[in-house]
């Protein structure tokens, strides 16, 4: 598998998972969102994702995988055959949850 093909089976999982409905409760309010994958965490989406794939069409992998020295810090997923990549997932919202323009996000996406 290239990148491209995983990038591509990841993408379809989005969409599957979307489609689905799943319902996110905000955690202070426990009023829930809009059906959808928007307002899930990152590593929520992740499981959605992975759980609406057809287990085939990935690679093995594990998901919140410490990084070597730093084991506060997780990897979201390591591919554990061929070809052994660490991927990390970020959300990419324009909008926050109050459908205001999300101004920082890409400070959140770019930063190191």
């Amino acid at each position: 598998m290239d990148l491209s093909e995983f990038v591509q089976a990841f993408a379809d999982g989005m969409k599957a998972a979307d489609v689905a409905g799943p319902v996110a409760v905000n955690q202070r309010s426990g009023v829930p969102f809009r059906p959808g994958i928007g307002p899930h965490t990152e590593s929520a989406t992740i499981g959605l994702v992975l759980a609406a794939l057809d287990s085939g069409r990935l690679p093995p992998m594990e998901r919140e995988v410490p990084y070597p020295r730093i084991a506060r810090q997780k990897c979201d997923l390591v591919v554990t055959g061929e070809p052994g990549w660490a991927i990390e997932v970020k959300m990419l919202r324009f909008r926050g949850d109050n459908n205001k323009p999300n101004d920082n996000m890409l400070l959140h996406l770019l930063s190191p």
